[in-house]
């Protein structure tokens, strides 16, 4: 079952929802994207890096991005930016419109599990 706000996002980006396929089948389609997440992960943020602003971080994320593309993954012939542009035409392009993909919640718009709970009563022992 898809979530309400996902199902608004890819119908306004005109995405087509496509699962792995359960079981031993589709236990391979996600290794790939998980493995480079960790691979991102741990070059670039063990240890975490120290910054003084998002912005920095912004840009060191970018600057990493563009080092990666010249990274062959294993021994595939190809660069990470090699294979980018052969998938690049196959994308859609980005919508014109705006589209809110997130939401800014303060400390006091998070609700806990403990704050959700019914209130409990107290009784004093004398009355």
């Amino acid at each position: 079952m898809e979530a309400d706000r996902w199902i608004v996002f890819r119908s306004h980006f005109g995405i087509e929802s496509f699962y792995c396929r359960p079981g031993i089948e589709g236990a391979h389609e996600k290794g790939g994207v998980e493995g480079m997440i960790g691979y991102f992960r741990r070059n670039h943020f063990v240890p975490v890096p120290e910054v003084s602003s998002l912005t920095e971080l912004n840009e060191m994320v970018e600057q990493w991005d563009r080092q990666d593309d010249t990274r062959r993954i294993g021994s595939r012939p190809n660069t990470v930016a090699d294979y980018y542009a052969l998938e690049q035409p196959l994308l859609m392009p980005l919508p014109e419109e705006p589209f809110e993909t997130g939401r800014v919640f303060t400390p006091r718009s998070i609700a806990t599990a403990r704050s959700r709970s019914a209130p409990t009563a107290t009784r004093s022992r004398s009355g």
